[in-house]
């Protein structure tokens, strides 16, 4: 007899599909050999399909947590972006015209941006941001570039359109660095995920991307040029 310990191994978060499979199964036979009419036995036979189907389906979408070992196989392979080293001078600009006006920009979003304060019962207000971190990305109105001062606006997006739109994250502390430009993120094998990023004014160590696995090389004096290796594309 299959007791109920085993039959709930069909919804365990360790199962995999297989192992769903094979539960379900001899739930379904178990079923099958004690009931006592047509009808439930055809009716068992529908529900066991279905949930086989709803369970086989979540778990295919949760992602595949690659191993340690496959992380740093990919590492092992990553290359230093030939572009970015060849036009470190373009991303430098618009890190300069960025940092030069650090102070300038922080201070306009939180005057320009509001957050909505949901309070007891639901009741939501809207109040001015306050923050010491901003980011900027390309398709979504709220991260707009353009939405900081009108005279830096123009020149800024620009410069940010010439080195292929990045991720921005600009802060008036280092959290990690002052200025951060994500160039890109490259899926590899296994969901392992390759990312190149350029830090200006870095903290010592910092590794506030949480990457598994890290190389750096300095382009100058301010800019840190790393490679990481990660598993989660969420954002800053």
């Amino acid at each position: 007899m299959l007791d109920s310990c085993q039959a709930l191994k069909v919804v365990g978060g360790d199962a995999n599909a297989s192992e769903n499979i094979y539960w379900v199964m001899r739930l379904y036979l178990y079923c099958m050999i004690s009931a006592n009419s047509y009808l439930f036995r055809i009716k068992t036979f529908y529900c066991c399909i279905l949930i086989m189907t709803v369970f086989n389906s979540c778990f295919l979408l949760v992602p595949y947590e690659p191993s340690k070992e496959e992380k740093e196989d990919v590492f092992k392979t990553v290359k230093w972006d030939k572009q970015i080293l060849t036009d470190f001078s373009k991303y430098d600009s618009l890190a300069q015209i960025l940092l030069s006006n650090l102070d300038t920009i922080i201070n306009y979003k939180n005057k320009t941006t509001y957050v909505t304060i949901i309070e007891g019962g639901g009741k939501e207000t809207k109040e001015l941001a306050n923050e010491t971190c901003y980011a900027f990305f390309d398709g979504n109105d709220y991260y707009d570039i353009k939405k900081i001062p009108p005279y830096l606006s123009s020149k800024v997006d620009c410069l940010w359109t010439l080195v292929g739109k990045p991720e921005i994250k600009i802060c008036k502390e280092k959290r990690p660095a002052n200025l951060s430009l994500r160039i890109n993120f490259t899926e590899r094998k296994n969901n392992v995920l390759e990312c190149h990023v350029l830090y200006w004014r870095l903290t010592d160590f910092d590794n506030h991307d949480s990457f598994y696995l890290i190389k750096d090389t300095a382009l100058s004096k301010d800019c840190i040029y790393r490679i990481g290796i990660t598993t989660d594309n969420s954002g800053w």
